[in-house]
């Protein structure tokens, strides 16, 4: 009897240690589920298998799930893009023994698979009381808005760089620009100033040259007024019916002294072309546009205006067989301060305002500015304008 109770006392005293242990061991894992779940990072343990056997919603959600989805399933069945990178790594760490911290990876998983993200992985090796290793610890922080906010300072910086470089190479521009009408214009004006001191009655051509130097520079100031107007949005439109025929005609008229050293053509359709805009504004694309077919196009050129139909819209173009413009530039044509690299300072002028302002002016009166070139072939600058329809032209 006595060895009966002896024998049923350790069956009870067992019987609770068991349950002890067991108690513990659900507190551990209690313990542990409740720092899985809320760490802010992502963690997991994966056995020699690689299937995971704890994992938390931080690490589950970036395979579109979550932690009860994941358990038992292994690193490829949830990550089949990520797989091949992750596997090589997690077996070295198990046959090595050794961790691997802080390794910067980047790549597209199940929940965004269209967006690259970027983390911060490090493996540790798991290993029971008697040294083997039973699988690994993974620890995953999520970098991607560090490396967003990092691309974003770049692209801030690189653009403020370029700001300063296009500031810079303007202001180079502009003390050129300004300075060379001044060299000739004081001279005539010694000149005549020495004509009329001997009595002399100062010769027409020095008033000629000293006026065309006033012109120039009244020019590069009005486009620096105007680049300054638009972007402060201030720069007015008075808008009346204007007809596109006789306008290019007058400012072709006004050009052709400039363009004694090339051939002009001029087309136009018959129909009157009624366009609601601002004529002096017009009348400065146009002017541009013909001044820069001058400038870029060789001596004997063919410079060619045209105003056309098409649909609901007028289009006029300048065409001309220069220099043409490359490529990877066209992009900036329209932008302040561009220049194109293969256009010489030496031998064109201008601060790279002109289409610019062009494209400000004709995108107020709803139209589109645009342009067809090709290295060495010449240039075709085009810019359309919606009509006035028909009934408004009688009601005005």
């Amino acid at each position: 009897m006595t060895e009966e109770r002896r024998a049923k006392v350790e069956r009870e005293r067992l019987l609770v240690a068991e349950q002890n242990a067991r108690e513990r061991l659900e507190e551990s894992f209690a313990l542990l589920d409740t720092f899985l779940n809320h760490a802010p990072v992502g963690l997991a343990f994966v056995n020699r298998e690689l299937r995971y056997l704890r994992i938390n919603d931080a690490l589950a959600s970036l395979h579109g799930r979550n932690r009860n989805e994941e358990l038992g399933h292994t690193v490829r069945e949830m990550n089949p893009t990520m797989a091949p990178t992750l596997e090589p790594l997690m077996r070295q760490v198990m046959e090595s023994g050794q961790s691997l911290s802080d390794l910067e990876m980047s790549g597209y998983v199940p929940s965004t698979p269209h967006e690259l993200r970027h983390w911060r992985v490090s493996y540790y090796p798991v290993r029971t009381l008697s040294g083997g290793i039973v699988g690994l610890g993974a620890v995953v922080v999520e970098l991607t808005h560090e490396h967003r906010a990092q691309e974003e300072r770049e692209r801030l910086l690189k653009e403020a760089q370029e700001a300063i470089s296009v500031r810079d190479d303007f202001l180079s521009i502009a003390a050129h620009e300004l300075k060379t009408p001044l060299t000739p214009l004081k001279l005539h004006l010694q000149m005549m100033k020495q004509q009329a001191a001997e009595g002399h009655v100062p010769k027409p051509h020095h008033v000629d040259k000293a006026l065309a130097q006033v012109t120039r520079l009244s020019t590069l100031v009005h486009d620096l007024l105007d680049a300054t107007r638009i972007e402060a949005g201030r720069l007015e439109l008075h808008r009346k019916p204007v007809e596109l025929q006789s306008l290019a005609r007058e400012v072709l008229a006004e050009a052709r002294p400039l363009g004694t050293q090339h051939t002009l053509e001029y087309e136009e359709t018959a129909e009157p072309l009624i366009v609601l805009g601002d004529r002096g504004r017009l009348a400065q694309v146009l002017m541009n546009l013909l001044e820069n077919a001058f400038k870029y196009s060789p001596t004997g050129g063919i410079v060619r205006l045209m105003v056309e139909r098409e649909g609901g819209e007028a289009r006029v173009s300048v065409r001309d067989s220069g220099i043409g413009i490359p490529e990877d530039q066209r992009e900036h044509l329209f932008q302040r301060f561009f220049r194109a690299r293969n256009a010489p300072i030496s031998g064109f002028g201008g601060l790279g305002l002109g289409l610019y302002i062009c494209r400000d002016i004709v995108e107020r009166h709803g139209g589109h500015i645009g342009v067809d070139t090709e290295v060495g072939q010449g240039s075709t600058f085009r810019f359309t304008l919606p009509l006035e329809p028909p009934s408004s032209r009688d009601t005005g």
